[in-house]
């Protein structure tokens, strides 16, 4: 990945619900600036949505604005906000093991946002995206962290590993099969009815606003520990962003 996104970063500590302290990272990234995006944007659009096969730039943006177009406004910033997620988590050199695309046409993701892998272990990633200046980047993780925990145990419909085994192959052509011997059996287990607890995984909450909030960093850091506290979850990261590009990137595609 050539060109970065800017971003600051606080690592926090705490204390889970079984006594363990805990290390937590807390990323803000705001996204102003579209002529410097649009870089970052061209160098990764294609291996994001579409992994490894070989569709040139111009038909990736007319798939995925006629994919967004289908879709409400508010399933359409939660669209864009997982893009993005995508493109900030490559940065911090995580292996992305899943598409930004759904593999049933024009349907929402089932299942996580957001599956990777980095020094050996697996992380699940889940977004949620906001453009009301009643929600908060904290009501946002608070939703992120809440789904992710529902969906490890089970107080799903569907069963979110099973639909992580597919994206794993599509992901790129030499796929990781280590990982998908691991999320296959967790799926299996999952069908069983036994789930493992929330220790045993490491979790990406993510939250992007589209309007400007007045929330500081030292609020943020407070309001998010007093949600992670509550769970007993291996290892988290937090990415927030301000995402004010929304009108951009849409004509970025029609363009």
């Amino acid at each position: 990945m050539g060109l970065k996104m800017d971003y600051e970063n606080d690592e926090v500590s705490f204390i889970d619900t079984s006594g363990i302290v805990k290390k937590l990272i807390i990323y803000k990234i705001m996204i102003k600036d579209f002529i410097k995006y649009k870089r970052i944007i061209d160098e990764n659009l294609i291996s994001i949505s579409e992994g490894d096969t070989q569709y040139d730039i111009e038909y990736t943006k007319k798939r995925i604005l006629s994919f967004l177009k289908s879709k409400t406004k508010k399933q359409r910033i939660g669209s864009i906000a997982e893009f993005f997620m995508h493109l900030f988590l490559q940065q911090l050199e995580f292996t992305r093991e899943c598409l930004f695309s759904n593999l049933e046409e024009n349907s929402l993701k089932k299942g996580f946002d957001g599956l990777y892998t980095k020094k050996k272990s697996f992380w699940i990633a889940e977004s949620k995206s906001s453009e009301t200046s009643e929600n908060l980047h904290s009501d946002n993780i608070k939703r992120a962290v809440t789904d992710l925990n529902d969906k490890i145990l089970g107080r799903t419909n569907n069963d979110p590993f099973r639909n992580a085994v597919h994206h794993i192959k599509a992901a790129r052509d030499n796929y990781n099969k280590g990982l998908i011997k691991i999320i296959r059996l967790i799926s299996v287990e999952y069908s069983r009815g036994e789930f493992r607890t929330a220790s045993e995984y490491n979790i990406i909450p993510v939250s992007t606003l589209y309007i400007y909030n007045n929330q500081t960093n030292e609020d943020l850091k407070k309001a998010i520990v007093k949600i992670v506290e509550k769970y007993t979850f291996k290892e988290i990261i937090v990415i927030c962003f301000d995402n004010h590009i929304y009108d951009d990137f849409m004509k970025y595609l029609e363009g």
